[in-house]
């Protein structure tokens, strides 16, 4: 694969991460303000959107990957975290950098990495 379109294809969904992570909170802040989820269920919102934005991310980016799957998936989860963590503590104004957002990007480089071996397992059972 070219390193052209590898990068084309991590931005493309680094940056698609980056909009469904905005669209998830946007979800969430709506059903907080229904009722429907509290403080505590925000914990495991925020953790089920990150995971969805790495996996969306790796996603995109191993889209024609024949080879290096791994790794491809691992970086992508981990820069769009590190993209979506930077958005927003620009907005928030904070910066802070602690042992959660440590474990958040381990978390982000999991998802990837998972979402690049159901890719290879679904490549060796189609054939293709």
């Amino acid at each position: 694969m070219q390193r052209k379109l590898l990068v084309s294809n991590m931005i493309k969904g680094i940056l698609l991460g980056c909009g469904l992570t905005v669209l998830l909170i946007f979800v969430t802040a709506f059903l907080m303000q229904q009722l429907i989820i509290d403080e505590n269920g925000l914990v495991f919102a925020a953790v089920i959107i990150k995971l969805l934005g790495a996996a969306l991310a790796s996603k995109i980016a191993l889209k024609g990957c024949e080879a290096h799957l791994l790794p491809i998936g691992g970086l992508s989860g981990l820069i769009y975290y590190f993209i979506s963590s930077l958005v927003c503590m620009l907005l928030g104004g904070t910066f802070k950098i602690d042992m959660g957002f440590f474990s958040d990007a381990l978390i982000c480089t999991t998802a990837g990495i998972v979402v690049s071996i159901f890719i290879m397992l679904l490549k060796n059972r189609t054939g293709k």
